[in-house]
């Protein structure tokens, strides 16, 4: 896997997650999604409930997903 297919990815379950959270009928998703889906509902769902997650705070949790997955992707590309 490569580090721009790894970035597609990771982007597509922030896309997901915010997705997902725009529809007041889904489920709270549950600790089998990935972090970032989980995050980016949570800021959506924030969104549409009126009280939106302070920008720095969004993006300073999204830094942290990003930071743990590279690290997660750098240990499977030495295993490879």
């Amino acid at each position: 896997m490569t580090t721009q297919r790894y970035q597609l990815d990771l982007d597509y379950h922030f896309y997901e997650g915010y997705r997902d959270g725009g529809d007041p009928t889904a489920p709270d998703p549950s600790d089998n999604r990935h972090p970032a889906y989980r995050h980016s509902f949570a800021v959506r769902r924030a969104e549409i409930g009126g009280q939106p997650i302070p920008a720095a705070v969004s993006r300073a949790a999204a830094a942290a997903i990003e930071a743990a997955e590279a690290t997660t992707m750098g240990a499977r590309l030495r295993l490879n």
